[in-house]
């Protein structure tokens, strides 16, 4: 292979020093520059009086930009024909491009390589919190440059390869919402009684119901609970659909011993500590389970002067206000006492072997769509137990529910496989990108890759070898065998092509090579170790909630499981890339879903390149009404 010659960079940019006077009435455009090659989008338009300086730097259309800040991760791009004459801060340096010498494509491509990354992290210096790119330094760096005729042909071939990668990361977008669709099908079919057969030797729900009014009138009558106002009889416009026979429409205040809210005690936050009794509130509770991880605590004291809300262990629990609401989890086994805030619901069931079915309810596609159409006012304001205990229940026989359960398990953990591995083919797509930039210039660096085959000259085969490794048809035909989808063969299609059995074999041989290993602790030592951030620094981490005990704690895998909040936290405080993030979250178990509210906020963040605390915070506020930084709290503990 021809070695191609090299160059600094200061021999083909040259600085741009060109300002201009702010005028206060004058709008003016300001540049964002997003992290690992994202591209240099449009910041915001401002009037002259709100930009603190008398002088900008003025930007052209073309032009290489540069962070200085975050050089290191990858914030570089070029000026596009809309930011022309937008204006910048000392924090950018821009450079007029030598064309004669190297096409602005080549040199865009080359900023996206983890190389380029590499020598601007080498050309910066600073503290640790001010770590900058010497500009110097940066024009000193020597980049592989051929004539012009070869940087076009390996533009074309980059770009090709890239229009590829693309297709391919939207068939797996494709996948995952089918996968999603999957999901949905199956609870449908859960609450529709079309999952497994019905056995006329079980008790009806009909008995079974007889036996809850009963156990009901027992409790009542011992005091145990409360009479309640009878709820009126479900009425022929009420019910949605016809129930297999032996199942009954009942609703859910019927079966249930308790239906209601927690409350936050007087002082609010003022009242936590670092240990006690268990406070649960909506970040805790998610449809996989409960996440304590975050929780907070408060005394036996307190606990006792808010009786009403202390949680049981077989209790099912419900967001039931802002973005979060309808979430549900089921309190694990073992779960010894707690309590909840006002954001949380709690459901008892008087039988609690229904528990396990009631939640596949409440979790399901018609039970939520309920929640949103009856929660009180148009702010979120939430959701009324007097409107929950009207809500319906398709109720099967008991020793139904368990079947179903039991297969829906079954099915639930074939949805895990195919997303599963859709994740892990999507996230690894930047290697793939990575390996083919190295191979096109030529560098010298060993890149690690699922498939060490991958070739810029033939990409149609390898990338898309590489990406049938996530084995997505398997799986889906699987579960829709499983599940008798009439549209399997429609979805099937849009997997490209079938595989023979002999390269099945092969990509699963390939699977187990390339999934990652370690734990959750060396993955986070290893990125805290590239980003200079091992050393436990108070000024950055408590103001996200990081407490040093539990960095230490987290690195070397002692501290449990850590919720998705915190997680992104950190994720946030290392100015971690998006697959970065998703490699952290899979490790314990999470994943960031595009179609969840929160999710697609964190996920706008990350490749936006925004990881300042107060400002995650205050975006998070105001656009999803949740946040991962509880900010207020942490100053007025800080000023107490």
């Amino acid at each position: 292979m021809k070695t191609h010659q090299c160059t600094l960079l200061g021999d083909v940019l040259e600085r741009n020093l060109e300002q201009i006077r702010i005028e206060d009435n004058k709008k003016y455009k300001q540049v964002t520059v997003r992290l690992w090659g994202k591209g240099v989008q449009l910041r915001n338009e401002v009037f002259g009086h709100e930009i603190k300086s008398d002088s900008r730097y003025i930007v052209k259309s073309g032009q290489f930009i540069i962070s200085k800040i975050d050089a290191r991760n990858g914030a570089s791009g070029l000026i596009p024909d809309e930011l022309d004459e937008a204006v910048i801060t000392g924090d950018f340096l821009s450079f007029n491009i030598d064309k004669n010498k190297i096409l602005p494509e080549y040199l865009y491509w080359l900023s996206r390589s983890n190389w380029f990354v590499d020598q601007c992290t080498l050309a910066s210096s600073g503290t640790t919190n001010r770590v900058r790119l010497n500009e110097s330094k940066f024009q000193q760096i020597s980049i592989p440059l051929p004539d012009i005729p070869e940087q076009t042909q390996i533009v074309e071939k980059i770009e090709r390869a890239f229009t590829i990668i693309c297709k391919m990361d939207l068939e797996l977008t494709e996948q995952k919402m089918l996968s999603e669709k999957l999901r949905q099908g199956i609870l449908q079919k859960v609450i529709q009684g079309q999952l497994v057969d019905q056995n006329l030797n079980d008790e009806t729900a009909a008995e079974l119901m007889k036996r809850i009014r009963e156990e009901k009138e027992r409790l009542i009558k011992e005091k145990k609970i409360k009479k309640e106002k009878p709820l009126p009889p479900i009425s022929p416009e009420e019910i949605p659909y016809e129930l297999p026979k032996g199942w009954e429409w009942v609703r859910l205040g019927d079966i249930v011993s308790k239906l209601g809210a927690g409350k936050t005690p007087l002082g609010g936050e003022k009242n936590y500590q670092s240990h006690g009794i268990k406070f649960i509130r909506s970040q805790n509770v998610w449809n996989d389970g409960l996440v304590d991880d975050d929780i907070a605590y408060i005394s036996d004291e307190i606990n006792e002067s808010m009786k009403g809300s202390i949680v049981c262990p077989d209790d099912i629990l419900l967001n039931i206000t802002g973005a979060s609401i309808g979430r549900s989890c089921l309190l694990p086994e073992g779960f010894d006492i707690g309590n909840v805030n006002q954001h949380v619901a709690i459901i008892r069931l008087i039988e609690p072997k229904l528990r396990h079915f009631v939640h596949k309810c409440i979790i399901s596609p018609m039970f939520q769509k309920e929640i949103m159409n009856v929660q009180v006012g148009v702010s979120r304001e939430g959701l009324s137990m007097s409107k929950l205990s009207m809500f319906l229940i398709p109720l099967p026989p008991l020793r139904e529910q368990e079947r179903i359960i039991q297969k829906l398990e079954e099915l639930m953990h074939i949805c895990k496989q195919l997303e599963q591995n859709v994740e892990d083919v999507k996230n690894n797509s930047e290697q793939v990108i990575q390996a083919i930039l190295y191979e096109a210039f030529q560098i010298q660096k060993e890149v690690h890759v699922i498939d060490e085959k991958i070739s810029i000259d033939n990409l149609n085969d390898s990338v898309l070898y590489f990406y049938q490794s996530g084995r997505a048809i398997e799986i889906l035909q699987k579960a829709n065998a499983l599940l008798e989808i009439e549209e399997s063969e429609d979805a099937s299609e849009s997997f490209f092509h079938k595989l023979s059995s002999s390269q099945i074999e092969e990509l699963k041989a390939r699977i187990n090579k390339s999934k990652m290993t370690g734990t959750l602790g060396q993955l986070l030592r290893k990125l805290a170790v590239e980003r200079e951030m091992m050393t436990f620094r108070p000024e950055v981490f408590e103001r996200a909630g990081i407490r040093r005990d539990y960095w230490s704690r987290l690195l070397n895998d002692t501290a449990g499981k850590p919720s998705k909040e915190k997680l992104l936290s950190i994720s946030f405080l290392l100015k971690l890339n998006l697959v970065e993030t998703l490699r952290v979250l899979r490790k314990a178990g999470f994943t960031l879903d595009h179609e969840d509210v929160f999710d697609t906020a964190v996920i706008y963040l990350i490749e936006e390149g925004i990881y300042d605390v107060g400002d995650i915070h205050e975006y998070l506020e105001q656009f999803v009404g949740k946040t991962i930084f509880d900010l207020k709290s942490r100053e007025s503990r800080k000023a107490n």
